[in-house]
């Protein structure tokens, strides 16, 4: 960092003190007896980040993204830029994941729906002298709708316990809302409180059973990195039908 001590003489004056790379400007001035030893200090303004180009998505800036996550659905966004190129054809550009956004182009506002998932957003700015930069933010989006249910051969678990089935084989479904997409325990099951392996992260399986009661348990892991359980009680009696041979 650089510093200056620059002595403003026109005390009817405005100064207006502006840096590309960022400016802290702090005024003092001295009572009228320097005797009495007594200083005044005003912090006039200060910004560590550039004060040419900047963007925003929902309002937050692209510094701040990856620590404010949005719901699913369509982000806002807007670029603040001093001294861009006023005819260039690339003069702004916006990048997802490396892929320029076309729609985009050359927009300082504009819209795009998102869907649950992490998005590197880049805008890259011509300014009116040539020279350029480029700024990238984090964008994470979240599903905000969380639920979870399943299905026992199309019996919601919450009414299995009053429901036996005759059929062995059992078919499970779940119905999940806003899943972690990546977690690698996002989706359990359990027998009797014995993990079922061949199910991890699996929304539909099936298994034989023999006659008897299971405790049956889901535990879903949501984008949001917390957990919902559910359980549902499974009785199974096949019945045996007792056929006699009978002669004419």
């Amino acid at each position: 960092m650089s510093f200056l001590n620059f002595q403003l003489t026109n005390f009817s004056a405005s100064y207006v003190f502006s840096n590309p790379n960022g400016i802290i400007v702090l005024g003092y001035s001295l009572c009228g007896s320097i005797v009495n030893g007594a200083s005044y200090y005003y912090l006039a303004g200060s910004a560590m980040r550039d004060l040419q180009a900047t963007f925003y998505a929902n309002e937050i800036t692209y510094q701040l993204l990856k620590e404010n996550q949005f719901c699913e659905g369509t982000v806002d966004f807007l670029a603040v830029i001093e001294g861009l190129h006023p005819t260039h054809p690339e003069r702004l550009t916006w990048w997802i994941d490396g892929t320029e956004y076309l729609p985009a182009k050359n927009l300082e506002q504009w819209s795009k729906p998102f869907s649950v998932g992490e998005y590197e957003i880049e805008m890259k700015v011509r300014y009116v002298n040539d020279e350029t930069t480029s700024k990238t933010g984090t964008l994470i989006i979240k599903s905000c709708n969380h639920s979870a249910i399943f299905f026992a051969n199309n019996v919601l678990h919450s009414e299995l316990k009053d429901t036996t089935f005759c059929n062995k084989n059992v078919n499970f479904r779940a119905e999940i809302e806003g899943l972690h997409p990546t977690a690698t325990d996002r989706i359990k099951w359990y027998i009797n409180g014995i993990e079922e392996t061949s199910a991890k992260n699996q929304t539909q399986w099936n298994k034989p059973f023999e006659n008897g009661t299971y405790e049956i348990k889901l535990v879903v892991r949501y984008d949001n990195d917390t957990y919902a359980t559910l359980t549902g009680t499974l009785k199974i009696q096949t019945l045996w039908i007792k056929i006699r041979n009978v002669r004419y």
